[in-house]
C-alpha cells in the first residue's frame, strides 16, 4: 500500500458543496429552519410541533456516507500497477564477432572480417527497435557493447574491431556464447537471439542455451585462403607449408540447427542480412512473469468496486424496492456471452490491458478505446497497417513517431520518414538519434 494514491484528486473539492449540503439538510430536519433566528429558545417548543426525527438523521448520515464513497470512487484510488502497451519492439540480440587470425583470409573480398563488418553495420541498420549488444572473441569472449538500442554507439565501434586487438590467439566459441548468455540474462531478458559471424566453430561442447536463440553467419568459402599477415607473407604450418583457412560449414550448420537458429553464408548482396534480419527484428513477445522494464505502466483503478457499497443506498431510495424489482423484470439476453462480471465494473481500456498482459493482442486491439493502445496492441499483432491508420489522427510527438514505427514496419518507409519528421517538428526534443535508426 506504499504506492497508494487517487488518480483523479480533483474530485475532493466535492467534498466543499457536500458539507454545504448536508449543512442545510441537517438545519432543515431539525424541524426548527429559520424560526430559531427570530423566536426566544423557550417559545420555540410552543410554536413548533417538533416530533422526533431520528429516522431521517440516520438517512442523512447514510446518504452523506454514500455520497463520500461515490466521490471516493470518483477520485480514482488505487495501489497497484498493470503493464500497457508500449510501441516498443522487445527483440534482443548479441551480435558476436570472431576476431582470430583466420579472419583474415582473402577468399572474400576484401576480407573476411572487413566483410564481417559491413554485413554488421547493415544489421544495424534494419534494427528500428530493440536492444543490440556486440562482443569479439577470440581465446577469450570480451563486450564491445552492453545491450543498448542505440545501434549508432554500436556503428561507431566497428573500425576499430581487427583480428590485432585481441590479447590471446584461438577461437574459443563455447566463451563467445556463454559471455552472450550473460548479456540477455543480466537483462532480464528470458528471450533473445545470439548471432555468431565466424569461419569456424572451434571449442563448442555441450550447447544449453535456455530459451534463447543461436544463429551462425558464416564467413568464407569452403577453399579457403591463406591468412596475410601484418608484416606480408602468410602464415605457415611448423612444417613450413601456407596455411588455407577454410569454411568450416558442416560444423556451423550443426551448431545453428542445435541452437534452434538458422545458418547463413555471406553473401554479395544483402540477402543474408535480409533473411537474418527478418528473424532478429520480429516483435518479441513479453513474458506475463517478467519485469520487463520495456513496458508502460498503468495503474489499476479500485474506485468502481467502491460503487457497490453505493446501490444498496440508491436501491432503499425507491419506493417499495421498485430499483430491485425492476432489476428482477429485466429479460436476460439470450445466447449471448458478451456480458460478464468484468465488463460491468472495467472499461475497454481496462480489458483491453488484461488481454494485452496474456498476449492476446488481437481481442486487446478490439477492447482498446484509446487510439494509441488500440494501435499498439495491433502493431504487436503484426497488424501494422492497420496501427499506422488507428494513429492517423493523432496530434501528438508520440503519436507520429509510434506511427512512424508501424508504417516502417510495414515497409513504407518513406510515409514512416514523413511521420518522424513531423514528430520532431512538434517537439524538438525527440530524440533524434532514435529516429534516425527507426528511419534508416
Amino acid at each position: 500500500m506504499s504506492e497508494f494514491h487517487f488518480l483523479r484528486p480533483e474530485w475532493w473539492l466535492a467534498l466543499i458543496p457536500l458539507a454545504i449540503l448536508l449543512f442545510k439538510l441537517a438545519k432543515q430536519r431539525s424541524g426548527q429552519g429559520q424560526w430559531s433566528e427570530i423566536c426566544d429558545a423557550e417559545l420555540l417548543p410552543y410554536l413548533l410541533d417538533h416530533k422526533p426525527t431520528t429516522p431521517k438523521q440516520g438517512n442523512l448520515i447514510a446518504g452523506g456516507l454514500t455520497a463520500l464513497l461515490a466521490i471516493s470512487a470518483l477520485a480514482g484510488p488505487t495501489w497497484q500497477r498493470l503493464p500497457s502497451p508500449a510501441f516498443r519492439n522487445d527483440s534482443a540480440l548479441v551480435i558476436a564477432l570472431n576476431l582470430a587470425p583466420t579472419m583474415d583470409a582473402a577468399d572474400i573480398k576484401p576480407s573476411r572480417i572487413a566483410k564481417a563488418r559491413y554485413k554488421i553495420a547493415d544489421l544495424l541498420k534494419q534494427r528500428k527497435d530493440g536492444q543490440t549488444a556486440l562482443l569479439v572473441y577470440g581465446g577469450d569472449a570480451f563486450t564491445v557493447t552492453p545491450l543498448t538500442a542505440d545501434t549508432a554507439t554500436i556503428a561507431s565501434q566497428l573500425e576499430a574491431l581487427s583480428t590485432d586487438i585481441m590479447p590471446s590467439p584461438g577461437t574459443n566459441t563455447a566463451a563467445a556464447i556463454e559471455k552472450a548468455k550473460q548479456l540477455l540474462q543480466q537483462a532480464g531478458l528470458p528471450r533473445g537471439h545470439i548471432l555468431l559471424m565466424t569461419d569456424n566453430a572451434e571449442a563448442v561442447g555441450n550447447l544449453d542455451l535456455g530459451d534463447y536463440q543461436l544463429s551462425v553467419l558464416a564467413v568464407g568459402t569452403k577453399d579457403g585462403a591463406p591468412i596475410a599477415q601484418a608484416n606480408g607473407g602468410f602464415v605457415k604450418d611448423s612444417d613450413g607449408n601456407i596455411v588455407l583457412a577454410k569454411l568450416d560449414v558442416d560444423g556451423l550448420a550443426a551448431l545453428a540447427q542445435k541452437g534452434r537458429g538458422i545458418y547463413q553464408a555471406v553473401t554479395a548482396n544483402d540477402d543474408d542480412v535480409s533473411k537474418l534480419g527478418a528473424l532478429f527484428n520480429a516483435p518479441a513477445l513479453a513474458d506475463e512473469n517478467s519485469d520487463s522494464q520495456l513496458l508502460l505502466q498503468q495503474w489499476d483503478e479500485k474506485g468502481p468496486w467502491l460503487v457497490l457499497l453505493v446501490l444498496p443506498w440508491a436501491a432503499l431510495q425507491f419506493r417499495k424496492g421498485l430499483l430491485l424489482l425492476l432489476l428482477v423484470l429485466l429479460p436476460l439476453p439470450k445466447n449471448s456471452y458478451a456480458l460478464d462480471w468484468r465488463s460491468l465494473f472495467e472499461n475497454g481500456d481496462q480489458r483491453g490491458a488484461s488481454a494485452f498482459q496474456k498476449q492476446d493482442y488481437q481481442q486487446a486491439a478490439e477492447q482498446f478505446n484509446d487510439p494509441n493502445w488500440q494501435a499498439a496492441a495491433q502493431y504487436r499483432a503484426g497488424q501494422f497497417q492497420q496501427a499506422a491508420e488507428t494513429l492517423k489522427d493523432s496530434q501528438t510527438a508520440d503519436g507520429h513517431y509510434n506511427r512512424g514505427n508501424a508504417l516502417a514496419q510495414a515497409g513504407d518507409l518513406q510515409a514512416a520518414l514523413q511521420a518522424y519528421q513531423q514528430a520532431l517538428k512538434l517537439d524538438p526534443k525527440t530524440p533524434r538519434r532514435s529516429i534516425q535508426q527507426s528511419a534508416s
